[in-house]
Protein backbone atom coordinates (compact mmCIF):
# COMPACT_ATOMS: atom_id res chain seq x y z
CA UNK A 1 0.00 0.00 0.00
CA UNK A 2 1.25 3.09 -0.81
CA UNK A 3 1.13 6.47 0.75
CA UNK A 4 -1.99 7.75 -1.36
CA UNK A 5 -3.74 4.41 -0.47
CA UNK A 6 -2.76 4.37 2.82
CA UNK A 7 -4.39 8.11 2.78
CA UNK A 8 -7.63 6.67 1.27
CA UNK A 9 -7.61 3.56 3.55
CA UNK A 10 -7.61 6.22 7.00
CA UNK A 11 -10.89 8.16 5.25
CA UNK A 12 -12.92 4.99 4.82
CA UNK A 13 -11.92 3.62 8.45
CA UNK A 14 -11.93 7.52 10.13
CA UNK A 15 -14.71 9.44 7.86
CA UNK A 16 -16.82 6.94 6.37
CA UNK A 17 -16.52 4.30 9.62
CA UNK A 18 -15.65 0.91 7.59
CA UNK A 19 -13.37 -1.95 8.42
CA UNK A 20 -10.95 -1.83 5.37
CA UNK A 21 -8.88 -4.63 4.01
CA UNK A 22 -5.94 -3.63 2.34
CA UNK A 23 -4.69 -5.28 -1.40
CA UNK A 24 -6.94 -7.95 -1.47
CA UNK A 25 -5.50 -10.42 -4.19
CA UNK A 26 -8.12 -11.60 -6.50
CA UNK A 27 -8.92 -14.98 -6.66
CA UNK A 28 -7.22 -16.71 -9.35
CA UNK A 29 -6.26 -13.06 -10.95
CA UNK A 30 -2.47 -13.51 -11.71
CA UNK A 31 -0.63 -11.03 -9.57
CA UNK A 32 -3.83 -8.70 -9.56
CA UNK A 33 -5.00 -7.25 -6.38
CA UNK A 34 -8.14 -4.94 -5.06
CA UNK A 35 -7.08 -1.96 -3.89
CA UNK A 36 -9.08 -1.61 -0.34
CA UNK A 37 -12.20 -3.30 0.36
CA UNK A 38 -14.26 -1.52 3.11
CA UNK A 39 -17.83 -1.77 4.74
CA UNK A 40 -19.94 0.02 7.34
CA UNK A 41 -21.04 -2.55 9.95
CA UNK A 42 -23.89 -0.19 10.75
CA UNK A 43 -25.66 1.00 7.35
CA UNK A 44 -24.17 -2.18 5.77
CA UNK A 45 -22.70 -0.24 2.88
CA UNK A 46 -19.50 -1.77 0.96
CA UNK A 47 -17.17 -0.54 -1.28
CA UNK A 48 -14.28 -1.32 -3.91
CA UNK A 49 -11.89 1.30 -3.99
CA UNK A 50 -8.87 2.02 -6.34
CA UNK A 51 -7.08 5.11 -6.28
CA UNK A 52 -4.29 6.37 -9.14
CA UNK A 53 -3.28 9.64 -7.22
CA UNK A 54 -0.92 11.98 -8.54
CA UNK A 55 -0.51 15.66 -7.56
CA UNK A 56 0.37 17.37 -11.30
CA UNK A 57 -2.95 18.63 -12.70
CA UNK A 58 -0.87 17.55 -15.96
CA UNK A 59 -1.98 13.68 -14.90
CA UNK A 60 -5.24 14.14 -14.61
CA UNK A 61 -7.48 11.14 -16.00
CA UNK A 62 -8.87 12.12 -19.04
CA UNK A 63 -12.33 10.11 -20.21
CA UNK A 64 -10.63 7.67 -22.06
CA UNK A 65 -7.99 7.04 -19.19
CA UNK A 66 -11.41 6.75 -16.81
CA UNK A 67 -12.86 4.17 -18.91
CA UNK A 68 -9.55 1.67 -19.32
CA UNK A 69 -9.15 2.08 -15.50
CA UNK A 70 -13.00 1.04 -15.16
CA UNK A 71 -12.40 -1.76 -17.57
CA UNK A 72 -9.24 -3.09 -15.51
CA UNK A 73 -9.63 -2.93 -12.27
CA UNK A 74 -13.84 -3.29 -12.04
CA UNK A 75 -14.47 -5.27 -14.64
CA UNK A 76 -11.35 -7.19 -15.03
CA UNK A 77 -10.37 -6.76 -18.47
CA UNK A 78 -6.39 -7.29 -19.32
CA UNK A 79 -4.66 -4.17 -20.71
CA UNK A 80 -4.04 -4.56 -24.16
CA UNK A 81 -0.43 -5.53 -24.83
CA UNK A 82 1.79 -7.08 -27.30
CA UNK A 83 2.33 -10.48 -27.64
CA UNK A 84 0.56 -13.75 -28.23
CA UNK A 85 0.54 -14.93 -24.59
CA UNK A 86 -0.49 -11.36 -22.58
CA UNK A 87 -4.09 -12.09 -21.17
CA UNK A 88 -5.17 -10.03 -23.73
CA UNK A 89 -3.92 -11.89 -26.61
CA UNK A 90 -5.37 -15.23 -24.87
CA UNK A 91 -8.95 -13.45 -24.42
CA UNK A 92 -8.47 -13.60 -20.23
CA UNK A 93 -10.96 -11.50 -18.17
CA UNK A 94 -10.78 -11.59 -14.43
CA UNK A 95 -15.06 -10.13 -13.84
CA UNK A 96 -16.06 -13.49 -12.18
CA UNK A 97 -12.85 -13.59 -10.04
CA UNK A 98 -12.93 -9.99 -8.89
CA UNK A 99 -16.99 -11.23 -8.28
CA UNK A 100 -15.44 -14.40 -6.04
CA UNK A 101 -12.94 -12.00 -4.54
CA UNK A 102 -15.95 -10.13 -2.96
CA UNK A 103 -17.63 -13.01 -1.70
CA UNK A 104 -14.52 -14.58 -0.42
CA UNK A 105 -14.37 -11.79 2.25
CA UNK A 106 -17.50 -11.83 2.78
CA UNK A 107 -19.53 -9.11 0.29
CA UNK A 108 -22.24 -9.20 -1.63
CA UNK A 109 -20.91 -8.50 -5.03
CA UNK A 110 -24.68 -7.03 -6.02
CA UNK A 111 -24.00 -4.24 -3.21
CA UNK A 112 -20.48 -3.59 -3.58
CA UNK A 113 -20.27 0.31 -4.25
CA UNK A 114 -17.14 0.64 -6.56
CA UNK A 115 -15.20 3.93 -5.69
CA UNK A 116 -12.30 5.61 -7.78
CA UNK A 117 -10.03 7.75 -6.27
CA UNK A 118 -7.85 10.38 -8.47
CA UNK A 119 -6.33 14.03 -6.90
CA UNK A 120 -8.44 15.50 -9.41
CA UNK A 121 -10.48 14.92 -12.93
CA UNK A 122 -9.61 16.58 -16.00
CA UNK A 123 -12.52 17.27 -16.83
CA UNK A 124 -15.53 16.34 -14.45
CA UNK A 125 -18.54 17.10 -16.80
CA UNK A 126 -17.38 14.51 -19.72
CA UNK A 127 -16.52 12.22 -16.86
CA UNK A 128 -20.05 12.51 -15.44
CA UNK A 129 -21.26 12.08 -19.18
CA UNK A 130 -18.32 8.65 -19.29
CA UNK A 131 -19.86 7.34 -15.73
CA UNK A 132 -23.59 7.20 -16.78
CA UNK A 133 -22.55 5.39 -20.33
CA UNK A 134 -20.41 3.09 -18.02
CA UNK A 135 -23.35 2.30 -16.08
CA UNK A 136 -25.82 1.61 -18.67
CA UNK A 137 -23.71 -0.84 -20.69
CA UNK A 138 -22.54 -2.75 -17.64
CA UNK A 139 -25.17 -1.99 -14.99
CA UNK A 140 -22.07 -0.81 -12.62
CA UNK A 141 -22.22 2.28 -11.03
CA UNK A 142 -18.80 3.95 -10.35
CA UNK A 143 -18.24 7.25 -8.16
CA UNK A 144 -15.66 9.11 -8.36
CA UNK A 145 -14.00 10.89 -4.83
CA UNK A 146 -11.20 13.82 -5.51
CA UNK A 147 -8.46 13.09 -3.08
CA UNK A 148 -7.43 16.75 -3.64
CA UNK A 149 -11.05 18.34 -3.09
CA UNK A 150 -12.59 15.60 -1.00
CA UNK A 151 -10.76 13.09 0.97
CA UNK A 152 -7.93 15.62 2.40
CA UNK A 153 -10.33 18.22 3.54
CA UNK A 154 -12.73 15.81 4.82
CA UNK A 155 -9.75 13.81 6.69
CA UNK A 156 -8.29 16.65 8.08
CA UNK A 157 -11.51 17.73 9.68
CA UNK A 158 -12.36 14.55 11.42
CA UNK A 159 -8.72 13.80 12.82
CA UNK A 160 -8.67 15.42 16.06
CA UNK A 161 -5.37 15.74 17.65
CA UNK A 162 -4.91 12.60 19.61
CA UNK A 163 -1.84 10.33 19.89
CA UNK A 164 -2.81 7.98 17.21
CA UNK A 165 -0.72 4.94 16.27
CA UNK A 166 -1.62 5.35 12.88
CA UNK A 167 1.55 7.18 11.05
CA UNK A 168 -0.89 9.26 8.83
CA UNK A 169 -3.24 10.19 11.20
CA UNK A 170 -0.49 10.76 13.52
CA UNK A 171 0.65 13.36 11.07
CA UNK A 172 -2.29 15.18 10.33
CA UNK A 173 -2.90 15.55 13.97
CA UNK A 174 0.62 17.18 14.62
CA UNK A 175 -0.42 19.60 11.24
CA UNK A 176 -3.89 20.32 13.32
CA UNK A 177 -2.28 21.35 16.84
CA UNK A 178 0.50 23.38 14.83
CA UNK A 179 -2.26 25.49 13.35
CA UNK A 180 -3.89 25.69 16.67
CA UNK A 181 -1.10 26.42 18.29
CA UNK A 182 -0.07 29.15 15.63
CA UNK A 183 -3.44 30.87 15.92
CA UNK A 184 -3.29 31.21 19.52
CA UNK A 185 0.36 32.44 19.44
CA UNK A 186 -0.96 35.20 16.74
CA UNK A 187 -4.07 36.22 18.53
CA UNK A 188 -2.10 36.45 22.19
CA UNK A 189 0.52 38.91 20.45
CA UNK A 190 -2.04 40.86 19.29
CA UNK A 191 -3.59 41.35 22.37
CA UNK A 192 -0.01 41.90 24.28
CA UNK A 193 0.80 45.01 22.02
CA UNK A 194 -2.13 46.68 21.81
Amino acid sequence: MNTAEHIVDCYFRIVKKCFTMNDAKVIGGINRQLDILAVNLKTGDQFHIESSVTHRLGWAPKPADLKAIFEKKFLGLPEKREGKKTDHALGKQYQQNILDTYAGYGLDPKRIQRVFVCWVLHSKSTADELLQAFEDKHKMPISILSFRDTILPELREEVGTANYDDEILRTIGFLKERDLQTQREKRTSRTSVG
